[in-house]
């Protein structure tokens, strides 16, 4: 059992790494308080949904790693 717990273990980490490179990847960059509160880009441009979903969704992981 510890085995496959450790691969279990590996595997989780490895997806998260590789899930917060992607997503510091694509996620847009700002350079101002306004931009950084309200969620814009240097052109004004609100989030995509895409980025607001993959958000979303590594905030339920961690949620349920503390549960």
């Amino acid at each position: 059992m510890t085995r496959l717990s450790d691969l279990q273990g590996l595997f989780f980490w490895g997806f998260l790494i590789v899930f917060g490179a992607v997503m510091y990847l694509v996620s847009p960059r700002v350079r101002s308080d306004a931009g950084f509160f309200q969620g814009h880009d240097e052109q004004g441009r609100p989030a995509s949904e895409w980025a607001l979903m993959m958000s979303i969704f590594i905030s339920w992981i961690f949620a349920k790693s503390v549960t």
